[in-house]
């Protein structure tokens, strides 16, 4: 980095599940590893996966908070959703889909109770950059003009993007007009319906609250919005669709 660069300060903010986690670990030390001397990397996490982490990034500096909806979506509560799940396995794909928004509200819900929680680490942090790991598109210091990246660690198909088939659908996955036609009979009857719907509307009603423009319509049958500064989709070639 040239001196005539700015130092800067970069957040990481993932889902506190153990893969979210782990896609920022090589990005946040590939960082520091070149520009640590000019520039900050921070994350906000709970206390458990910050004394985790700060072993793979012992670089980086860390703020710890407490979402007051964690402890509700722990111990036998967890279990009981799990095994709810199990239940439906010999539903159709349709059922099952809409059988699993009532877990992704819970979660929309909890990311709902951090946002003022992460507007206090931003003021603290001052970051000028945040990546997301996330499973919902949120509004945290995007409604503050701060440049933001998705960092996706999820199948590529969970985005909305319109040559893949739509998740949980268990399609065909080549791109050809008669799959194009399920894809999309898919979407109509499990997505754009029901428990779904009403999740998508939620969180778009949300992102419109902080006045952000929301989902655009090609993403709306999922939760999920690009970045115009930056994108990271990490599967490699030989791996990836």
């Amino acid at each position: 980095m040239s001196s005539s660069e700015k130092k800067g300060k970069i957040l990481f903010i993932p889902m506190c599940t153990q893969g979210h986690i782990n896609y920022c670990v090589p990005l946040a030390n590939r960082f520091i590893e070149l520009y640590g001397d000019e520039n900050e990397v921070h994350f906000a996490l709970n206390q458990e996966y910050t004394d985790k982490l700060k072993k793979q990034v012992p670089l980086a500096k860390f703020t710890v908070y407490e979402n007051p909806e964690e402890k509700k979506y722990t111990g036998h509560w967890l279990v009981e959703v799990m095994q709810q799940f199990a239940k439906t396995w010999s539903d159709d794909l349709v059922s099952y889909t809409h059988n699993c928004a009532p877990v992704l509200e819970m979660n929309f819900k909890g990311l709902k109770e951090m946002y003022p929680i992460l507007n206090e680490i931003i003021d603290e942090i001052k970051p000028d950059f945040i990546i997301f790991d996330q499973l919902f598109s949120l509004p945290t210091g995007k409604d503050r003009g701060i440049p933001w990246a998705n960092l996706f660690s999820a199948a590529l198909n969970y985005v909305g993007y319109e040559k893949f088939p739509p998740p949980q659908s268990g399609l065909p996955t080549e791109y050809t007009p008669e799959n194009v036609k399920l894809w999309q009979d898919f979407i109509d009857r499990a997505l754009r319906v029901g428990p779904f719907k009403q999740l998508i509307d939620n969180v778009n009603n949300f992102m419109k609250e902080k006045g952000l423009k929301g989902l655009e319509d090609q993403n709306r049958y999922f939760v999920y919005e690009f970045s115009e500064y930056l994108n990271i989709y990490g599967y490699p070639q030989e791996l990836d669709y």
